[in-house]
C-alpha cells in the first residue's frame, strides 16, 4: 500500500490527465466520423470472430488466400463488444484503448528524465499533433499496433536491463511480440531491436558471447510469439511456413494497393514514389518545434547514447526507417502505416529538450508553447476533422492540400452527408441517387435512409467527391455545393443532370 500511495503522490498529474482524457472520450466519441476502410476492417473482424468462436468462416469479401485474417484480432474483439456495429461505440473503444499509448510515453520520458512536467508535456504534444491524435479514434489497425509496440519497448527496457532471461521475461516478451507482429508485419523489427539492445548491454565487442548465452532464449521468445500468432490467425495453422513467408514480404508488393499517390501535384504509383516520401510527409505534418528538437539531438549524440533508454528508443526508430528505405514497402495515402513513429519522435524530441542548457531550454519551451497554442486553436476549430494538417514548411511547395495526400480527409464526407440529409430539400433528395467517390459506407451510414446511395456512378443524380478524386477521375456535372478543407475549397456536391427514363 505504501508503494501505491507513493506512486499516486508522485504521478497524480498523470492520473488527472487520464481522467480528463477518459472524460473527453465520453463527451466527444459520438462526434468522431467514420473513416474510409473502417467497414472493411470490422467486417473482417466479424468473420474472424465467427471462426474463432464457432469454427465457421463465411467469406463475404473477395480476398485471395491467405489474407483471410490480416490484422483482424483487435477488430474482432471490438465486434464482440459491439455486435450491433454501432460505429460510435467502436470509436469510443478506440479512444479509451489508446490511453495506453499516453501512459507508455509518460513512463518512457519520466524514466529518462525523472521529470513529471516533461513526461506530461510529451502527452500534450501527442494530443496536439493532428496527424496522430486526429486518427486514433477511427483507426482500428495502426492505433492498436502503436499500443503494443510501445508496450513491447517498455518490456524490453525493464526486462532486459540485465543479462539474464527468466522464464517470465521470455513469456511476457513472447506474448507481446506475438500480438504486435500479428497486428503489423513491422512488429518483426522488435527481434532486431531486442538483439541490438542486448548487444548494447553486453558490449558490442561481445557479440559472440551474447549469441552463445542467449541463442536459445531468442528461439523461445520467437516460439512463444508465433504460438500467439498461430492461435489468433487461423490460416497460419493451415500452412504455417508458407503463410509466414508471405506475411513477412507482402508489404513490399501488396496486390491490393496501387491507386495512385498524390505527391507534389502528381499521381505516382508505389514504384515511382521517391525514397523521401515518408520522411517528407512527416516533416510537413509535425509541429516545427518538434522537428527542430528532434534533429538538435545530433549535438548531444555521444552523451545521449550513454543512456540505455535513449539508445533503445533511438535504435527502434532507426531500424524502422532503415527497413522502410531498404524494403520500399507499399504505402497507403499518407503516413498512417507509421503512426507508431510519432510517439517515438516526440519522446526523442523531449529528451533532446531536456539535454539543452537552462537558458536555451527556457527559450525553446516558450517557442514550443507558442506553436502548441496555435495547434490547440486549430484543434478546437477543426475537431473532429483536424486530421489533415500541414505546417508552415509545406507552404514552400504551394498549397499542400492540393499537392499532397490528405488520406483520411474523407471523414469530411460525414458533414456533406448531413448537409444532404438535413439541409438539401427532402422532396428532391429522396428521389435521387447519391454516389460517393470515396468513403461510400459513411455516406450511407449518415444518410439515415433519407436518401439512397449507389455504387454505380452512371446511375447517380448527385456525386459527392473531393479534389483528389475529381482530379484523378474528371467527374462531370454542375457543382451545387462546396465544402472546405483547412480553409480551401476541397469537397464538392455535383449534380450530374442525367436523363432517366
Amino acid at each position: 500500500m505504501l508503494v501505491i500511495k507513493s506512486l499516486i503522490k508522485q504521478h497524480y498529474l498523470l492520473l488527472i490527465f487520464i481522467l480528463c482524457y477518459v472524460l473527453f472520450s465520453f463527451l466527444t466519441y459520438k462526434q468522431i466520423p467514420i473513416a474510409n476502410g473502417e467497414e472493411f476492417r470490422y467486417l473482417r473482424g466479424k468473420e474472424t470472430l465467427n471462426h474463432l468462436l464457432h469454427g465457421k468462416f463465411t467469406e463475404t469479401l473477395i480476398q485471395p488466400v491467405p489474407n483471410y485474417f490480416l490484422y483482424n484480432i483487435y477488430p474482432a474483439v471490438l465486434v464482440y463488444l459491439n455486435p450491433s456495429f454501432y460505429y460510435e461505440w467502436f470509436h469510443l473503444f478506440n479512444l479509451l484503448f489508446s490511453v495506453i499509448i499516453f501512459i507508455c510515453v509518460y513512463i518512457i520520458v519520466f524514466s529518462y528524465s525523472k521529470n513529471t512536467f516533461l513526461a506530461l508535456l510529451s502527452n500534450f504534444i501527442l494530443i496536439l499533433i493532428p496527424a496522430f491524435f486526429g486518427q486514433i479514434g477511427f483507426n482500428p489497425i495502426d492505433m492498436p499496433y502503436t499500443v503494443f509496440y510501445l508496450l513491447s519497448l517498455l518490456c524490453i527496457y525493464y526486462l532486459r536491463s540485465n543479462k539474464i532471461y527468466s522464464p517470465l521475461s521470455i513469456l511476457i516478451l513472447g506474448v507481446l511480440f506475438g500480438i504486435t507482429q500479428g497486428l503489423r508485419q513491422l512488429g518483426f523489427t522488435l527481434y532486431i531491436t531486442l538483439f541490438i539492445y542486448d548487444l548494447y548491454i553486453y558490449g558490442f565487442k561481445n557479440i559472440f558471447k551474447l549469441i552463445k548465452d542467449n541463442f536459445f532464449n531468442y528461439i523461445l521468445v520467437f516460439i512463444v510469439a508465433n504460438f500467439v500468432m498461430l492461435i489468433t490467425w487461423p490460416n497460419f495453422a493451415i500452412n504455417y511456413f508458407k503463410n509466414l513467408w508471405w506475411y513477412l514480404f507482402v508489404g513490399s508488393n501488396f496486390y491490393l494497393w496501387d491507386y495512385g499517390l498524390l505527391f507534389n501535384g502528381e499521381f505516382l504509383n508505389n514504384a515511382s514514389r521517391p525514397w523521401y516520401y515518408l520522411p517528407l510527409l512527416q516533416t510537413l505534418t509535425l509541429p516545427i518545434c518538434i522537428i527542430v528538437l528532434f534533429f538538435i539531438g545530433v549535438l548531444y549524440f555521444k552523451k545521449l547514447f550513454a543512456n540505455k533508454l535513449y539508445f533503445l528508443v533511438f535504435i527502434s526508430l532507426f531500424i524502422n526507417y532503415a527497413l522502410y528505405f531498404i524494403l520500399n514497402p507499399v504505402v497507403y495515402d499518407g503516413t498512417r502505416h507509421f503512426l507508431f513513429m510519432y510517439p517515438l519522435i516526440v519522446i526523442l524530441a523531449i529528451i533532446h529538450l531536456d539535454s539543452l542548457s537552462f537558458t536555451i531550454k527556457k527559450y525553446s519551451l516558450w517557442l514550443l508553447f507558442i506553436e502548441l497554442s496555435f495547434l490547440l486553436l486549430y484543434l478546437f476549430k477543426s475537431f473532429p476533422y483536424e486530421y489533415t494538417y500541414f505546417n508552415n514548411i509545406s507552404l514552400l511547395f504551394g498549397n499542400p492540400n492540393y499537392l499532397f495526400e490528405t488520406d483520411y480527409s474523407s471523414i469530411n464526407y460525414r458533414k456533406i452527408s448531413e448537409w444532404l440529409r438535413d439541409v438539401y430539400s427532402d422532396s428532391v433528395i429522396e428521389k435521387q441517387l447519391v454516389y460517393s467517390c470515396d468513403n461510400g459506407y459513411a455516406v450511407d451510414y449518415y444518410s439515415y435512409k433519407k436518401f439512397l446511395t449507389t455504387i454505380k456512378r452512371e446511375e447517380a443524380d448527385l456525386i459527392i467527391c473531393d479534389y483528389k478524386n475529381i482530379l484523378k477521375n474528371n467527374y462531370k456535372g454542375n457543382i451545387i455545393k462546396t465544402f472546405d478543407l483547412n480553409e480551401v475549397e476541397y469537397f464538392y456536391v455535383i449534380k450530374t443532370n442525367i436523363i432517366k427514363n
